[in-house]
């Protein structure tokens, strides 16, 4: 593993060299090398692929694929040649265009050197990197399976850590992605976790919120699209806490309730105007109603992190025929309505619900409103009897 990371890492730095002396090759691009832009284009893919690869292999995700490896020492012999090579088109450039070197030497030089014999150099070495590239794209293929789709880094690594056998599916059991998550978190605290219940528990709402995020009920299973709905930033990008949303791991956690303004019981009908502002997914646009809207604040805080919000709500839906389509979703600041759960008689009989805002998606002075939407066909309504909601800080 060590050697394959090694290997990666020169790969690496030896490509950033090429593109930056590429870059600076005004006059042989002046000089009409036809395949001059082909060969930076390929450049920059391949250093695309093989930083996705050193990223991967330093979390040690794609132990099983060593013995596919090889070609890579190979890859790093012709890469290597191609910059040498580079090197010898930068002292032909710089003598072939420094108008201050002698006008006889200057046509010497350029007799003994013409452009097709720089070009033809260029040409030769890049033909033996041509099949590495392709051998590339396979491995790369064979390493991320399916999770090649996925834009978000993190999100993509915990997708990749799963057995081989689950590696090119469309989706996976949300427990699988969890255990990912809290696998890649885990190492990223170098092993230790203070409250490991609580951060996978972190983790499972995280997920939840995701489940429901592509339009489609929440069924416990994770697609391609619906991870794709995370934003990356520069921030979340980083580690699985910065998508989490918190700055450190958990210590001791302290919960404090908040008064959500919830007045009293209310009712949706299949038939109430849409109140909601403009939403997407499943249940988007549906008759509804605003149940509570307050600001997240708190008083003696210490300078302790703020973890998120806790809800505690029971609700309910006509009580016959069909159920699962009523939502309550909620809504911070201006941001558009997400659903929080769906309402299910028969897989929640009492009515109680529980759901999380996380800290990725709330800050200490937002603004939160919660929505409660009906399905819209004759008979159908929703119902929310109370709203409960816990600050939580560590």
């Amino acid at each position: 593993m060590d050697s394959c990371i090694s290997v990666l890492s020169n790969i690496k730095t030896c490509i950033e060299t090429i593109i930056s002396e590429m870059e600076s090759f005004d006059a042989i691009q002046k000089l009409n090398f036809e395949q001059f832009p082909v060969y930076s284009n390929a450049m920059a893919a391949l250093q695309i692929s093989i930083k996705k690869l050193h990223e991967v292999f330093i979390l040690e995700i794609p132990t099983k694929h060593n013995l596919k490896f090889a070609f890579i020492d190979i890859l790093q012999i012709e890469i290597n040649n191609f910059k040498e090579v580079l090197a010898e088109c930068k002292i032909w450039s710089d003598n072939a265009t420094n108008n201050q070197c002698f006008y006889l030497y200057r046509c010497s030089f350029m007799a003994l050197n013409p452009p097709s014999i720089m070009e033809k150099k260029i040409e030769d070495v890049f033909e033996k990197i041509k099949p590495l590239l392709k051998e590339l794209d396979e491995l790369e293929k064979n390493i991320f399976g399916s999770a090649i789709e996925i834009k978000h880094p993190i999100l993509q690594k915990a997708w990749m850590l799963v057995g081989a056998n689950q590696l090119n599916e469309t989706f996976l059991p949300a427990d699988t992605i969890i255990q990912g998550l809290f696998f890649l978190l885990k190492k990223e605290e170098n092993g230790t976790l203070k409250k490991e219940d609580y951060c996978k528990k972190m983790i499972e709402e995280f997920i939840k919120l995701i489940d429901s995020s592509a339009g489609t009920p929440p069924d416990n299973k994770i697609t391609l699209l619906e991870l794709n709905q995370i934003e990356i930033t520069e921030e979340n990008k980083l580690s699985v806490k910065k998508l989490l949303g918190i700055q450190k791991q958990p210590d001791e956690i302290i919960i404090t309730e908040i008064s959500t303004e919830f007045k009293e019981p209310i009712k949706v009908l299949f038939n109430h105007p849409v109140e909601i502002p403009n939403c997407e997914g499943y249940g988007a646009n549906w008759p509804s109603k605003k149940a509570c809207e307050f600001i997240v604040s708190a008083e003696n805080i210490n300078n302790l992190d703020f973890f998120g919000i806790d809800f505690e709500i029971n609700a309910g839906d006509q009580g016959w025929g069909g159920t699962g389509h009523d939502q309550v979703r909620f809504q911070v600041n201006d941001i558009m309505p997400q659903v929080a759960f769906s309402i299910w008689r028969d897989k929640v009989p009492d009515g109680n619900y529980k759901f999380n805002i996380g800290p990725d998606k709330v800050k200490l002075g937002d603004t939160v409103k919660l929505w409660l939407c009906s399905a819209p066909w004759g008979g159908w309504d929703a119902r929310m009897n109370s709203c409960k909601a816990f600050l939580k800080f560590a």
